[in-house]
C-alpha cells in the first residue's frame, strides 16, 4: 500500500516505502507508472510468500540465530549497512557523505538514549521522543517535490511528462526475468533483517536497494527509473513481515510495534509465546503462519485489480492534483502523533529537500543515517557498558569482527574507485 503513492505522487505511504520512491517515481514520469506499480506488487509478493516460507519451516533455528545477536552485534551491522550510502551517492560521494553527516546529526535530537539528558530540543517539547521518521519522509520528498512542481510551472508540461508509452502499463517476461536477482537480494536481506529485533522495514528496504544496485548490470538506473531498484526495495521491505515474528513466536520477543500489538493478542487468547508454543499449541500457530501466505494471494489479487485505476492518478491534473497531495501530506504528518509540531516539521524538512533537490545532493544517505543513527548510538554505548569501555568488544567477537572487516573492505574498494574514477577524468582532461 506505501508504494502507490511513493510511485504515484513521491510520498511514502510508510518509512517502509522510502525507497521505492528513488526509482518508482522516476518511472512515474516517463508514463510507466502502472509497469512501476505491476513490478513493485509482484517484488511483494515474492519477498513476503519467501520471508513466510522461512518462517514456516526454521522458525527454531532463525531463533537461536537472533539470539546470538547482542549490542555489539548490532553496532556492526548497522555500521556495515552505513556503508550502503555511498552506493545511493549517485555520482558524488563527497555529497553523499554530507547527507549522511547532517542524517547522523539530526538522530541525537531528542533524549540521550542511555542518560536521558536533553540534546539539541531549545526547549520544544516535541523534539524530546527526536525527529518524527513519518514527518520527515513527507517533508523531504512530498513537500519538496510540490515545491518544485510549482517552481516549474508544472501545469505546462504535464502532458509532456505523463504521457502514456507504449507496454508503460505491464511488466514483460524479460523485464521480469532481469529483475529476479533484485528480488532474491531483497527477500534474503529482509529476512535477515526480520529476524533482529528492532531494526525493521526501513533498514531492509535501503539495504536491499544498495545491495542491488551494486549486482546490477545497469547501476547507472538507479534513482533515474530502475524496475530493479523498485523491486528490490518492495521484496525487501515486505520479506521483513514473516521473520519479524521469530523472535516474537520463539522467544516471546516482539521484534517490531506490530509483532508488539500481536504478542498482546496471543496472550489475551491463552497462547503463550515461548519455546513451548509450538510443541502446546502447534496446530493453532501453524494456522495462523498458513494464513498470512493465503493473505498474499488475497493482496495481489487486490491490488493487480486495482492498478489500472491507482494508475491513472499520475494523469490527473496538477492543479487538482498538487493541492490533494498537500493536503493529504498534512494530514498524514499530523495523524502520527496527533501534534501540529509534526506539521511544521514536515514543512521545514519539506524545504530543506527542496534545497537538497536543487543543488543535487542525494537524499536517501540522509534518510537511511538518520533511522540507523539512534540505533547505532544506542548499541554502541550498550557494547561499552558490557566492555567497561573497551573497543576491543568490537574486535574479539566473531560476528562484529567479521562485519567489520567486510565494512574495512568496502569501504578500501569504494576509495579506491573513487581515486580511480579521478584519476580517469584528470587524464581526459590532460589528453
Amino acid at each position: 500500500g506505501g508504494s502507490i503513492t511513493a510511485i504515484l505522487i513521491s510520498t511514502p505511504g510508510t518509512a517502509a516505502a522510502a525507497a521505492t520512491v528513488l526509482d518508482g517515481y522516476p518511472l512515474a514520469l516517463q508514463g510507466k507508472a502502472g509497469k512501476s506499480l505491476k513490478m513493485a506488487l509482484y517484488a511483494s509478493l515474492v519477498g513476503e510468500t519467501f520471508g513466510n516460507l522461512v518462517l514456516l519451516f526454521v522458525v527454531g533455528l532463525l531463533a537461536s540465530v537472533a539470539l546470538l545477536f547482542g549490542p555489539p552485534e548490532y553496532f556492526a551491522v548497522l555500521l556495515f549497512s552505513l556503508t550502503i550510502i555511498a552506493n545511493l551517492s549517485g555520482g558524488s560521494i563527497t555529497k553523499g557523505i554530507f547527507a549522511a553527516a547532517v542524517g547522523l546529526f539530526l538522530s541525537t535530537v531528542g533524549l540521550d538514549p542511555i542518560l536521558g539528558a536533553r540534546r539539541f530540543t531549545f526547549g520544544i517539547s516535541g523534539l524530546e521522543g527526536g525527529l518524527g521518521l513519518v514527518p520527515v519522509l513527507i517533508g523531504l520528498f512530498a513537500m519538496a517535490e510540490i515545491l518544485i512542481q510549482i517552481e516549474s510551472r508544472f501545469e505546462k508540461r504535464e502532458k509532456k511528462e505523463f504521457k502514456l508509452v507504449a507496454g508503460g502499463d505491464r511488466v514483460s517476461w524479460p523485464e521480469f526475468k532481469s529483475c529476479l536477482p533484485a528480488m532474491g537480494i531483497g527477500s534474503i536481506i529482509g529476512t535477515w533483517i526480520g529476524i533482529l529485533p528492532g531494526l525493521g522495514q526501513p533498514i531492509a528496504c535501503f539495504l536491499s536497494y544498495g545491495f542491488a544496485k551494486q549486482r546490477s548490470k545497469n547501476p547507472e538506473l538507479f534513482g533515474k527509473g530502475s524496475l530493479e531498484g523498485v523491486a528490490a526495495a518492495e521484496s525487501g521491505n515486505n520479506a521483513v513481515n514473516g521473520p519479524a515474528m521469530v523472535p516474537m513466536l520463539a522467544l516471546g520477543i516482539p521484534g517490531d510495534t506490530v509483532t508488539a500489538v500481536l504478542l498482546g493478542a496471543f496472550i489475551a487468547q491463552g497462547l503463550r509465546p515461548g519455546p513451548l508454543l509450538f510443541e502446546t499449541q502447534g496446530p493453532i500457530v501453524y494456522a495462523i503462519l498458513l494464513a498470512m501466505l493465503l493473505g498474499n494471494i488475497i493482496f495481489f489479487a487486490m491490488g493487480y485489480l486495482l492498478i489500472p485505476l491507482f494508475s491513472k492518478i499520475a494523469f490527473i491534473s496538477k492543479a487538482v492534483l498538487i493541492p490533494g497531495i498537500l493536503a493529504m501530506a498534512i494530514v498524514g504528518a499530523f495523524a502520527v502523533r496527533n501534534s501540529t509540531f509534526d506539521v511544521l516539521l514536515m514543512m521545514i524538512f519539506g524545504f530543506l529537500g527542496y534545497i537538497m533537490k536543487k543543488s543535487d545532493i542525494p537524499v536517501a544517505p540522509l534518510v537511511i543515517a538518520l533511522i540507523l543513527g539512534s540505533l547505532m548510538e544506542t548499541s554502541f554505548a550498550q557494547s561499552l557498558l558490557l566492555s567497561r569501555g573497551s573497543l576491543a568488544i568490537f574486535f574479539t567477537r566473531p560476528i562484529p569482527l567479521f562485519f567489520n572487516l567486510v565494512t574495512i573492505i568496502v569501504i578500501a574498494k569504494l576509495v579506491y574507485g573513487s581515486i580511480k574514477k579521478r584519476s580517469s577524468v584528470d587524464k581526459d582532461i590532460a589528453g
